[in-house]
């Protein structure tokens, strides 16, 4: 197995994150996979607007076949006080074998 990641900050452009992992597997019954991400995040008024992207293929041995499935995300992070922060977002997850599942989420983040 094998992962990594690197993010690229330039001035007045969006943060640029890009990471790859991949796991082999020599246990029969166990999938193989590899995953590559690329996500953007930018600060718009007081919060933060980030896209991504993950396109992801596993490959099982017992299924004998590969599913590649891709994600879209898109989301906003806003910080309501010093000790909260509220997240809403929408994504799409689509694979080849599986059924396509379209959602949206909020989410509320407390500090202490």
């Amino acid at each position: 197995s094998f992962g990594g990641g690197i993010y690229f900050r330039p001035d007045n452009f969006p943060t640029i994150s890009v990471t790859y992992d991949t796991a082999n597997s020599d246990v029969t019954g166990v999938a193989d996979s590899t995953a590559l991400m690329v996500g953007l995040d930018y600060e718009v008024g007081a919060g933060t607007a980030s896209v991504a992207y993950e396109s992801l293929d596993i490959a099982d041995d017992v299924l004998n076949g590969t599913d590649s499935r891709n994600s879209y995300e898109i989301y906003y992070n806003y910080p309501v006080n010093d000790g909260m922060t509220v997240q809403a977002g929408y994504f799409v997850e689509e694979g080849a074998n599986d059924v396509d599942t379209t959602g949206y989420i909020v989410e509320t983040f407390f500090s202490f």
